[in-house]
């Protein structure tokens, strides 16, 4: 296989704001779970904003910091476990057969043609990794940079924080996969980001910070909006509300039924179950008693904060 790749910047050399806007240019590894529907924390709708700048793009948190600040240490730990080497490419690369097609590795393995994706997670949905068990969308992110640099393997290896062990997963090349993969970017590059038509949102965190951002206030004077092209969303809508309400109900029931079970204990198991029903002390600031006994303190202290609120309602 020839060279699948060019070079187009030295991340050593650029600023993390040269690095985000070259990151616009294209579809990353991080962006590739999020554009086929599989990376819960994202999604095509917020990878759309952020590559037409139509919204702030997401820089981390605290989590992704820590992922970062800890890539050294796991790339470390998959020589000492595999006695592997690994090295930087310290580049940002572009696929040359499909430009909007980005790759910023973290490793590539000497010695082999493959390359090493370091992940840290509080694995808060209890994945087996020593057995091989991983999200789709780690595959994903995999796939698109075997796709880009032409590798035959790609290695996980993931940091536990939850139990503290390391664990180092192969990715093989699978063609029909990759091929899958590389079709649903094409679509969504061709189809959603050039020619700037917004996917739907999926529901996550991310998106309702992107419409929050772009739409902060409501105007009052405007007109109500014609939602006819939208039927089939109120209807579904109307249904899953009809739906919850009574799961609601039957949810604070068994709660209800478990906690008169315990009495004044404060846990119960049973199988695979376990209860807690403990007692919790927080303080409060009595607002209505400060506003009425020390007024000039409550509005020296006083902010106020604008958000919109969504309310749905079916006339009866």
């Amino acid at each position: 296989m020839g060279k699948t790749y060019i070079k187009i910047a030295d991340t050593k050399k650029i600023s993390k704001e040269e690095w985000l806007e070259i990151r616009k240019t294209g579809i990353g590894g991080s962006d590739a779970g999020a554009v086929v529907g599989l990376n819960p924390y994202s999604s095509a709708y917020s990878v759309y904003h952020e590559k037409l700048s139509l919204v702030e793009a997401f820089e981390g948190n605290d989590k992704t910091r820590l992922g970062t600040d800890l890539e050294d240490y796991v790339a470390k730990r998959f020589e000492e476990e595999t006695g592997k080497k690994v090295r930087r490419l310290n580049a940002v690369l572009r696929s040359i057969e499909r430009p909007h097609m980005l790759a910023d590795v973290d490793r590539m393995i000497v010695g082999e043609d493959a390359g090493l994706e370091c992940k840290t997670t509080a694995n808060f949905e209890g994945y087996k990794f020593s057995e091989g068990e991983y999200p789709a969308y780690w595959a994903c992110q995999c796939y698109h940079y075997m796709s880009v640099t032409g590798a035959k393997w790609w290695y996980i290896c993931v940091l536990d924080l939850s139990s503290g062990k390391l664990s180092v997963i192969p990715i093989t090349r699978e063609e029909s996969e990759i091929k899958a993969l590389e079709e649903m970017e094409k679509t969504f590059w061709r189809e959603n980001v050039e020619k700037r038509v917004c996917p739907a949102p999926n529901g996550s965190d991310r998106c309702d910070e992107i419409i929050e951002e772009k739409y902060p206030t409501a105007d009052i004077g405007a007109p109500a909006i014609d939602l006819m092209g939208y039927s089939k969303e109120l209807a579904r809508l109307a249904e899953i509300k009809a739906q919850i309400k009574p799961l609601e109900d039957e949810k604070k029931a068994l709660e209800q039924s478990l906690k008169e079970a315990l009495g004044e204990a404060p846990s119960g198991e049973y199988g695979l179950y376990k209860i807690t029903y403990k007692n919790t002390t927080s303080s409060r600031v009595d607002v209505a008693r400060l506003k009425t006994e020390k007024p000039q303190i409550y509005a020296d202290y006083l902010t106020e904060s604008t958000s919109r609120r969504f309310l749905f309602t079916v006339q009866k």
